[in-house]
């Protein structure tokens, strides 16, 4: 494989924890400072975001404009060597309307599979554009994990979005939101679909009162409630073991990201700029060790270019 000596990587970012809270405090400093840009927070975030989860959360991922061939070329090749499934994300030049969605592709692994993009895949991608009077004007690049980014859809895999409302009464003050479901890669399916009659269904809900303290945790497994603080006490003996294993997995997974760091407080600062989830994808191995990494921010501000429409979680959380 012939990669050239100017590599395209994302960037990497590497904070003791001792120094973790005065590192995310200064960075929140310089985000006024770092140009918005037409396309929204959602592109802002993409292109500099990655600074406020030096605990690797966030699947790395690098912004390329569609013309530089060779760095498109590179970054694919790069990622490819590092046994990542490359998948690949237009943006457009000017939002679209219409309900139209712009092009993406997954599980590039090959440099064959490069050579192809490059030469078909991508030159269908601009006339397509041509044809309905917008342009591509740039790629982005995901380093996925061989188990998260693939075409189809696998048993072991989860998506999970985490919401966080802040909301004042005698004893809660904010509320953090979990909603996935198991078996699928692909999160506009919590969009499509969340159908609570169905065991692939999770929900989390932290309530919170003063100083962040948490008052109450309910965890439910499609229309199975369980007001409980653990997770081991949670009995599914309507399922087999494996699929018991594999929600449980995914459940105390998110259950971990959320509690044993400080992900609200995080979440908290985009919401002000109208980015008020972050939507996880994840899987759980043979061992039954669960990963999860972020794949990107979303909200009722998401004014972007990037194919992900707006999204009132007011409105979702009240039909449901």
């Amino acid at each position: 494989m012939n990669i050239k000596e100017h590599k395209i990587s994302p960037q990497s970012f590497h904070v003791e924890p001792h120094e973790f809270p005065n590192y995310i405090q200064a960075l929140k400093k310089e985000w006024a400072n770092i140009p918005c840009g037409p396309k929204g927070e959602v592109e802002r975030f993409l292109e500099r975001g990655a600074g406020f989860f030096p605990d690797r959360l966030l699947i790395p991922r690098v912004i390329l404009q569609t013309n530089d061939i060779e760095s498109i070329r590179n970054g694919l090749l790069e990622g490819v060597s590092q046994n990542c499934s490359m998948g690949v994300r237009s943006v457009a030049d000017k939002k679209l309307f219409g309900g139209e969605k712009l092009p993406w592709v997954m599980e590039i692994i090959s440099e064959n599979q490069v050579n192809d993009f490059l030469d078909r895949t991508l030159e269908l991608w601009k006339q397509a554009a041509a044809e309905n009077n917008y342009s591509i004007g740039q790629l982005i690049l995901m380093f996925n994990p061989p188990e998260i980014g693939t075409r189809r859809a696998l048993p072991n895999q989860f998506v999970a979005r985490v919401q966080k409302d802040n909301f004042l009464t005698d004893t809660v003050w904010s509320r953090v939101l979990v909603e996935m479901k198991t078996g699928t890669n692909q999160l506009r399916g919590l969009d499509r679909s969340y159908d609570v009659s169905n065991d692939n269904v999770l929900r989390l809900e932290y309530l919170y009162g003063p100083t962040r303290f948490l008052r109450e945790k309910t965890i439910q497994i499609g229309k199975k409630h369980f007001d409980d603080k653990a997770f081991s006490h949670i009995r599914l003996r309507h399922l087999d073991k494996k699929k018991r294993n594999l929600l449980l997995s995914a459940l105390m997974k998110i259950d971990e990201i959320i509690t044993k760091s400080d992900l609200p407080k995080r979440l908290d600062f985009f919401a002000g700029f109208g980015l008020n989830a972050i939507e996880f994808q994840g899987y759980v191995d043979h061992a039954g060790d669960a990963r999860a990494l972020i794949y990107g921010l979303r909200g009722y501000g998401d004014e972007t270019c990037t194919g992900l429409d707006a999204y009132d979680f007011e409105s979702r959380t009240n039909s449901d």
